[in-house]
């Protein structure tokens, strides 16, 4: 329901124009014809063999012109709410180009069976036995097979996989546990299901409570072990995660796989696409499951847009900037067709200030709060950019704005919890929705307005001409809580002269007693906390400012404790922002 709301909201709104600045690698690729006649097959049903679970498919044939061709093939999962019939425009598409389609629901939606598994061992040997009657059943490229048919080595087999949200982290987990898939098309996947559920120790009830489960619920047969998870979750029953959420979590986690992935006899090709405004699974995670392969290609594309919305168009028919890589990226990596995708910087990402399209060889990020990590194997993150540090400077009574200084500052400052500050990030998915893709209907806040009691603001000296960060910015606060469960969330502003923030950014961080994750919070100790804002790009204009404004409270995330607390901040060495500004 959800992304055909957004696929209709997209129709309506202007195509998003791909400008560079300078020069603009080229996205007009050379693809395959589309000149194939083919087959389709509605009800086909395929056994998994493992636990005798059915799941319900349709495949999408080429009728050969030649004696004995073969096609490379691509498996498509359903996204979450939907089924095997999403993508039936574009499995089309790809069969006219000459692939072999099958496109499934996984178990526990539509009519497949089982309970749903979010990527679990069922899910990749569900994955294994779909591929497994590809073979056997279809002329897929590269499989060799004894004259009665019967296979005999299909390792070599051209196998892609390719889909949305749940169908991109299926994709994903489907090549880590299967290596006769050859590339991966993976359209806003999850790469850490730990931070996607729980960011910064901070739940999210719109999209895990409302969505995943509350509407998950009424079109899938979910897992009972799913319930309990997100209970414990939204309890805040923080040490419970470690017997159950955290494990869970990284067992369907493909960074938790970066060796199957990476392995020497491994010949894989991957391209992620992300949105900008996706705070389900965020961009942040994304990057960071980007830098930790090393396969024989990659590439990630961060484009604006919340949760599949960006793709959404393209399951209507409607061209799409996504669903054109796609076509690239398998041609290129399944058929051999020199496209040109390969000739481009592997990193793009869209300006949210503009219809601008960066294209990059690196984006900053630093790799902080991975303590769930521990014992993966990531390696480290190259960064050509190196961040202007700026302090967080102590505010005047008088002033809506603090300093963002290049020198330490000292004195404190503190606010309190409250429902209403002046700060927001928007009506959740609505929102974001028309932020991404009006580029007119921003998250907007009036800094000067903001409670001086529940929120501070520090603000950069006006730029002398228009900057552009690109990247991921970090935040470190040295804090004294009130209590031993607090939280804030921090916005990431350009402010123009009248002091009204355009929001381009947000994280938030939620302190508990406990200090698995992340430090704990001890009332009326002094502790610093590093973090990330969730990966961005945007222009800060002439005359305008950059800020970083800080409350307490959002409707976008769940709260810690009914209880009121107050937090201190502490000015200092331990207490700035890290900007990634474009060269």
């Amino acid at each position: 329901m959800i992304r055909w709301i957004a696929a209709f909201l997209l129709a309506l709104a202007p195509m998003q124009a791909a400008h560079a600045m300078g020069t603009l690698p080229s996205e007009t690729f050379n693809l395959s014809p589309s000149d194939y006649r083919w087959t389709y097959q509605e009800t086909l049903d395929i056994t998994n063999p493992e636990d005798g679970v059915t799941l319900s498919c349709n495949l999408f044939l080429p009728e050969p012109k030649v004696s004995g061709e073969t096609f490379p093939a691509l498996v498509m999962p359903n996204s979450w709410l939907m089924e095997e019939h999403e993508y039936w425009v574009q499995a089309k598409t790809f069969c006219e180009k000459g692939y072999i389609v099958l496109s499934y629901s996984a178990r526990g939606w539509g009519q497949s069976e089982g309970v749903v598994n979010v990527g679990g061992r069922k899910d990749t040997s569900d994955i294994t036995a779909l591929i497994d009657w590809l073979t056997a059943n279809t002329p897929v490229t590269g499989v060799v097979k004894a004259p009665d048919g019967s296979v005999t080595d299909d390792s070599g087999a051209k196998i892609g996989m390719c889909g949305i949200s749940l169908g991109g982290g299926l994709s994903l987990m489907g090549a880590a546990f299967d290596t006769r898939v050859k590339a991966v098309m993976a359209m806003v996947p999850w790469g850490d299901l730990v931070d996607s559920l729980y960011l910064n120790q901070s739940p999210k009830p719109v999209w895990v409570k409302a969505i995943l489960v509350g509407m998950g619920d009424i079109a899938a047969n979910l897992d009972p072990e799913l319930s309990i998870i997100t209970d414990q979750l939204f309890n805040h029953e923080h040490e419970a995660h470690f017997d159950t959420l955290l494990p869970w979590a990284l067992d369907r986690s493909p960074i938790n796989f970066l060796e199957k992935y990476n392995a020497e006899d491994r010949d894989l090709a991957v391209c992620i696409s992300t949105n900008l405004q996706d705070f389900l699974f965020t961009p942040t995670q994304m990057l960071r499951f980007y830098y930790g392969l090393n396969v024989a290609a990659k590439r990630i594309d961060f484009n604006r847009g919340i949760h599949a919305s960006s793709e959404g168009t393209g399951l209507v028919g409607i061209p799409n900037t996504v669903w054109n890589r796609s076509y690239a990226w398998f041609d290129e990596h399944l058929k051999g067709v020199d496209t040109g995708i390969m000739d481009n910087p592997p990193i793009s990402i869209d300006n949210k200030s503009s219809s601008q399209r960066h294209y990059l060889d690196h984006l900053y990020m630093k790799d902080i709060n991975g303590a769930h990590l521990e014992g993966i194997q990531r390696p480290p993150m190259e960064n050509d950019i190196v961040p202007e540090k700026r302090y967080l400077t102590h505010r005047p009574w008088y002033s809506y704005k603090g300093g963002l200084s290049s020198h330490a500052g000292d004195g404190s400052d503190t606010i309190s919890s409250g429902l209403i500050s002046g700060l927001t990030l928007g009506i959740p998915l609505l929102s974001s929705l028309l932020e991404a893709h009006t580029q007119a209907l921003h998250i907007t806040a009036s800094l000067p307005l903001a409670s001086r009691s529940k929120a501070i603001v520090f603000a950069t000296e006006r730029v002398g001409s228009t900057r552009t960060m690109v990247g991921t910015p970090t935040l470190s606060l040295t804090l004294t809580p009130s209590a031993e469960r607090v939280q804030l969330i921090a916005h990431l502003y350009t402010v123009d002269a009248l002091g009204i923030g355009t929001l381009i950014s947000h994280a938030p961080l939620t302190l508990l007693e406990s200090d698995r994750l992340m430090p704990s919070a001890e009332p009326g100790v002094a502790k610093t906390y590093e973090f990330n804002f969730i990966t961005t790009a945007a222009d800060v204009p002439k005359g305008h400012r950059l800020a970083v404004a800080i409350d307490t409270f959002d409707i976008s995330y769940s709260r810690p404790s009914e209880e009121g607390f107050d937090i201190t901040l502490h000015y200092g060495e331990g207490c700035f922002l890290e900007i990634p500004w474009l060269p």
